[in-house]
């Protein structure tokens, strides 16, 4: 972003917005040249035969998501199954996180998706809509609510628990709401190491036109986004000054290396086959795509 890193032969324009502004912008995906993108909608993309955009193996944005589900205290739920019989608040049934954490349920909790009752709305304030086609599976049982908040409905008891990335207000205000992981941190390494998988929820694409006119493109843009991620893996190492307002950031980065290795947030397919593999299977069995998508149709 700040032309440190250059790339051969090319000059780059950056602009920097918000994210939840980048993912609005996905109704024209090649608005610009290169960009990030959900990799829910992408796939989604993909599998409807859009083919304007193509792929980097290059993932900005990466987070455990057992900490994305917010259930009641009073609700007296143990672990993942006790989520069978309830109502389950989401905002998109086609949120990449949502994807995730109702994959992990299924594939690796045995949670029984169908004994579910999934309610849609947005989560801090109402009104919020799919974005993305979906075909639900058959079984599911599937409201959408445009007239209330996840988190009001939470706190009201009209919904038992709510996946979302970004934390219902009543987490913070609410001593009632609690994670269903209290020790989210430890179930997610433990789920790390048994499965591999680190979800990857933005990838960048970019323009297929210009991809197809200039192919040596792609490889170039991709080391300089290696290159620049090693700088920032350096800058997180580099203990002679303060570079997150994080007490024992440093330390905490040397944890993660003895669970992950070094490189912490690798890009390419061959070191994130068992993340992309999963969100194929995960995608096609919630319905966002008609198939299990092959790597080669996604990525360059």
């Amino acid at each position: 972003m700040d032309g440190r890193i250059k790339v051969d032969n090319v000059r780059l324009v950056a602009a920097t917005q918000d994210v939840d502004v980048i993912l609005g912008l996905h109704a024209r995906p090649d608005a610009f040249d290169v960009t990030e993108m959900s990799f829910a909608k992408y796939i989604s993309m993909a599998a409807a035969g859009v083919s304007s955009v193509v792929a980097l193996p290059v993932f900005p944005s990466r987070v455990f998501r057992h900490s994305a589900l917010y259930v009641r205290r009073d609700c007296d739920m143990a672990g993942p199954k006790d989520l069978e019989g309830k109502t389950v608040g989401i905002p998109e049934w086609s949120q990449t996180a949502g994807i995730y954490v109702r994959g992990f349920l299924s594939e690796d909790y045995n949670v029984d998706l169908t004994s579910i009752t999934w309610i849609q709305a947005g989560v801090n304030s109402p009104g919020r809509q799919e974005k993305v086609a979906v075909d639900l599976p058959p079984g599911i049982r599937y409201q959408s609510r445009q007239d209330i908040s996840l988190t009001d409905m939470l706190a009201q008891g009209h919904v038992d628990a709510v996946i979302s990335a970004r934390p219902p207000n009543c987490f913070r205000l609410d001593s009632n709401i609690v994670r269903l992981w209290p020790e989210s941190r430890t179930e997610e390494i433990r789920h790390y190491s048994q499965t591999r998988i680190f979800p990857i929820l933005h990838v960048v694409v970019m323009r297929r036109d210009l991809h197809d006119h200039h192919p040596g493109l792609a490889r170039r843009l991709l080391s300089g986004f290696e290159a620049a991620k090693e700088q920032s893996l350096q800058r997180l190492f580099d203990i002679t000054a303060s570079r997150l307002p994080l007490p024992w950031g440093t330390f905490l980065a040397e944890q993660a290396q003895s669970v992950m290795g070094r490189d912490l947030w690798p890009y390419g397919l061959d070191a994130n086959r068992p993340t992309l593999d999963a969100f194929c299977r995960y995608a096609f069995d919630q319905g966002l795509t008609g198939r299990i998508m092959r790597l080669d149709e996604l990525f360059v």
